[in-house]
């Protein structure tokens, strides 16, 4: 409301100025007060709204999730070049995904799925793993987009100068009141002040633990961190993110709302960041299950001395294991493993090019059509390349292409 208060009164008081003093005032110096009070009822009243939760349905294409409504409309493209955080966990009647987009502090998109098999149909489109990755951000003000605060801001502030400019210019010709350059002046102060960019108190969840604001001795915020292995169990009261954790932490309250109570995060919200954090403060307890299952394809790392050529070599030779020809490390060799391995950004690149070489040698084309959806989705520029040349069926020329990868990733170390 201040955004749009602002700029109204300001307007309000120049043409009173104008009105008060005709010989003196000038109709040009009304138009850009007009022009920044539409701009910021435009923006807080149009720009700023929230989206509400519906129900969708999502079709799953390589590299993206097109959501749409009931009536079939697209609504949004998830991309998953575009996407900066995610993660998982089990909510009340099915599973959370949340998921934040560039620009990194935008409000995360919520899914909330059916079953954990939907969860992992988008992930697979996703690129994304079960553990997730980055992180995620709620801010308890307005869930105003970036690309418009910083149209707000910069017309705005273009809109004061431009203002004061003509105050200045006009001097000589319009002879200006004191009370007309103290208005000017108190434009730009207000201006300035309102778009100065302070962050309302904000929760954020990363890799490594909860990031919120809490109250000083002051009456103030202050941000805190919260690791997730000392959390012991988290609740939303109020319009508060309460945390529970082992010592020196002890009971921490996290706001989720500004102090006037008019602007925060939703309920629907707060179920899902309760469930996310409980479900990071468990994972970091339990051993990871695409750890346990990548360990068991440890004899597919390439040797500290064996070249490119025997390496490819070798996993061509595992892969006849899959086709039939069982040898003697058939029963070490489990294709759920291997894709579970290549599907998961998480596991190291070298076993996940492995795991694709071995995989494409079935020749079979639904094997072929799942790695190339896989790698669609794929965020990381080096290791895609790398699986990519393993892929290739010359051997010759996969190992001239591998050496040559290696040669650049060393001068660049």
């Amino acid at each position: 409301m201040v955004a749009i208060a602002v700029p109204c009164i300001a307007t309000a008081l120049t043409c009173i100025l104008a009105i008060a003093s005709p010989r003196t005032a000038s109709p040009l110096l009304l138009a850009p007060l007009v022009l920044s009070a539409l701009v910021a009822i435009f923006t807080g009243l149009v720009v700023d709204r929230r989206h509400r939760q519906v129900e969708a349905e999502l079709e799953l294409l390589p590299g993206r999730v097109v959501v749409r409504d009931a009536a079939g409309s697209e609504r949004t493209t998830l991309e998953a070049r575009s996407i900066v955080g995610a993660t998982t966990a089990r909510l009340e009647g099915g599973v959370s995904l949340v998921l934040a987009q560039q620009p990194a502090r935008s409000r995360p998109t919520v899914l909330r799925l059916a079953n954990e098999a939907d969860a992992d149909a988008v992930r697979r489109a996703l690129g994304i793993g079960p553990g997730g990755f980055g992180s995620l951000q709620w801010s308890a003000g307005r869930s105003r987009m970036y690309w418009a605060r910083v149209f707000f801001r910069v017309t705005w502030r273009a809109l004061v100068a431009f203002t004061v400019i003509l105050g200045v210019l006009g001097l000589g010709v319009l002879g200006p009141t004191i009370i007309q350059l103290a208005c000017y002046a108190g434009m730009a102060a207000l201006g300035m002040r309102l778009t100065q960019g302070n962050d309302p108190p904000f929760v954020q969840v990363s890799s490594d633990g909860v990031v919120g604001h809490v109250r000083d001795v002051s009456g103030g915020w202050v941000p805190r961190r919260v690791p997730f292995d000392a959390i012991r169990s988290v609740a939303a009261k109020g319009a508060s993110l309460v945390l529970d954790c082992a010592p020196p932490h002890g009971h921490v309250e996290l706001a989720m709302a500004r102090p006037d109570g008019m602007i925060g995060i939703d309920d629907e919200e707060r179920a899902h960041i309760v469930a996310q954090i409980q479900a990071a403060s468990e994972r970091v307890r339990q051993p990871s299950q695409h750890e346990e299952k990548a360990s068991r394809l440890e004899f597919l790392r390439r040797g500290e001395h064996e070249s490119w050529q025997v390496w490819l070599a070798r996993l061509d030779a595992l892969a006849q294991s899959l086709k039939g020809a069982h040898n003697y490390r058939a029963l070490a060799l489990d294709e759920a493993d291997l894709w579970s391995a290549l599907e998961t950004p998480e596991v190291e690149p070298e076993l996940r090019t492995a795991a694709a070489r071995v995989l494409a040698r079935a020749e079979e084309p639904e094997t072929r059509q799942r790695i190339e959806t896989t790698l669609a989705a794929e965020r990381d520029p080096a290791a895609l390349k790398q699986i990519r040349v393993a892929l290739e069926p010359d051997a010759e020329e996969a190992v001239r292409e591998l050496e040559h990868l290696e040669r650049r990733a060393t001068a660049r170390r």
